[in-house]
């Protein structure tokens, strides 16, 4: 069994809530879920949308096919009426206008009729997560009684616990054998630095938040480059870094020019390909900009501070200009920014290797 529930809508909408209270009934009625947030930069407006894929299996990632989708906006049903079921159910917000801020309770509660769920779970679920839980179970009932059952999910007999993405980040660094980490904190990743935060001690685990990411790519280019420095000098090191970033994104390009025009990668290892060559990608600009920045202020260790600073101002400057012809190039697809960071990262490599040999 395997269905797939999309809620869309604005930023600010309580999109995240649906889907956690409805996961939350689930996971205690023994299924398994996996909830896929899109959403972009934005505190209000845009498009946002979640994406959760519910089974009686364990399930690793959602799918596109959409048996449920919830509307809080018409731009949710215009973007995905491409992949409606032929008998999928649409759920329109703009109903229960009345609903005010409670909106996402009563939303909650049509799903749990949907599913063929009881009000009592969801009532069960409702005190968990609120205080004012009475208040929550009058619009809850509201929504649960504008419906009819549509599919029969009966409890089974299964322990489920719900793992955020960035709690299991943090397992697994942890469990691999993480001493310290240097981090900046910027949506998703921050809360992956506050996971890794918690019980350092306990963990015997330092984490250290840098004030901005040139220094926390330096800090751990710099733990890096520490052992290195023993046998090669930061001008080698930071070679070794741009040509990693170099063959990261040439891996990353033929793969989606691959999977884009000749032949459909298999999930599972379109995913392990792209993780192996971001992780690449992310080893070779730590090396390298920690290397590149000491090399920067080697001569100017009387105004170190102004030094830095200016490196960090033009460094912004062009990574506003990359993004700016990223925005330009992009057209939906996967296709042109694996591309265009193949360009860069071979354009650095031929600037490197001239300025190398120039001061031969």
């Amino acid at each position: 069994m395997r269905l797939n529930i999309l809620i869309g809508g604005k930023a600010g909408q309580g999109i995240n809530k649906v889907s956690g209270i409805v996961s939350g009934v689930l996971s205690k009625l023994g299924y398994f879920t996996f909830n896929y947030r899109d959403y972009p930069s934005l505190i209000r407006g845009g498009h946002n949308f979640n994406v959760l894929s519910i089974s009686d299996e364990q399930i690793e990632s959602h799918e596109s096919s959409l048996d449920v989708i919830v509307a809080m906006d018409e731009r949710t049903l215009e973007t995905h009426k491409s992949f409606q079921k032929t008998d999928c159910e649409i759920i329109k917000a703009d109903e229960f206008k009345d609903a005010g801020k409670n909106l996402n309770i009563v939303l909650a509660g049509i799903l749990i009729k949907l599913l063929g769920i009881s009000f009592k779970s969801l009532s069960e679920e409702l005190v968990l997560q609120f205080k004012e839980s009475k208040d929550k179970a009058a619009f809850a009932k509201k929504g649960f009684d504008s419906r009819k059952k549509k599919f029969d999910l009966k409890p089974l007999k299964k322990k489920i616990s719900i793992l955020s993405g960035s709690e299991a980040v943090a397992v697994g660094a942890r469990n691999s054998g993480l001493d310290i980490y240097f981090a900046y904190p910027m949506t998703p990743a921050t809360n992956a630095l506050h996971e890794l935060a918690k019980d350092q001690v306990k963990n015997n685990l330092m984490v250290f938040q840098a004030e901005n990411e040139i220094a926390a790519a330096s800090m751990a280019g710099g733990i890096l480059s520490k052992r290195l420095h023993n046998h090669r000098s930061s001008k080698e090191i930071m070679t070794y870094g741009i040509f990693s970033i170099a063959i990261a994104t040439t891996i990353f390009s033929l793969v989606a020019i691959i999977n884009h025009s000749f032949y459909h990668i298999p999930n599972h290892i379109m995913i392990s390909l792209t993780l192996i060559s971001q992780m690449v990608c992310s080893l070779g600009i730590c090396m390298a900009t920690s290397n590149a920045l000491a090399l920067s202020l080697v001569n100017y260790k009387n105004v170190i501070g102004t030094a830095s600073s200016l490196f960090g101002f033009f460094y912004y400057c062009l990574i506003s200009l990359f993004t700016f012809f990223m925005g330009l190039l992009h057209n939906g697809s996967l296709l042109p920014m694996p591309l265009y960071f193949f360009a860069l990262s071979w354009l650095m490599v031929l600037i490197n290797q001239s300025l190398l040999k120039g001061n031969e």
